[in-house]
């Protein structure tokens, strides 16, 4: 997946997500994941749960090569810190 966004918006729509991704499930490892995903209409949509409680945000993005990723949930906002900043909007 490739994408230009706004850094803050990104970096805070992940947080908003992992406070839902349950990093203790040791009987379903998928929920420690958020999944990102894009849409025809430049969105970018993070997506969590722990099967009690999900949550879903979308920001707008840039979209270069649209894909579906599920993103680790403790390495997220360690592998998007050195994405260099984009253009804001």
């Amino acid at each position: 997946m490739e994408f230009e966004i706004d850094q803050a918006r990104f970096l805070s729509a992940l947080a908003l997500a992992q406070t839902v991704a349950d990093k203790r499930s040791n009987n379903m490892p998928i929920l420690a994941n958020v999944l990102l995903r894009t849409t025809k209409d430049n969105r970018l949509v993070c997506s969590a749960t722990d099967m009690m409680i999900s949550i879903t945000e979308s920001i707008p993005v840039e979209v270069k090569t649209p894909e579906r990723s599920p993103s680790a949930s403790a390495r997220s906002t360690t592998s998007c810190a050195p994405c260099r900043a984009s253009r804001s909007g």
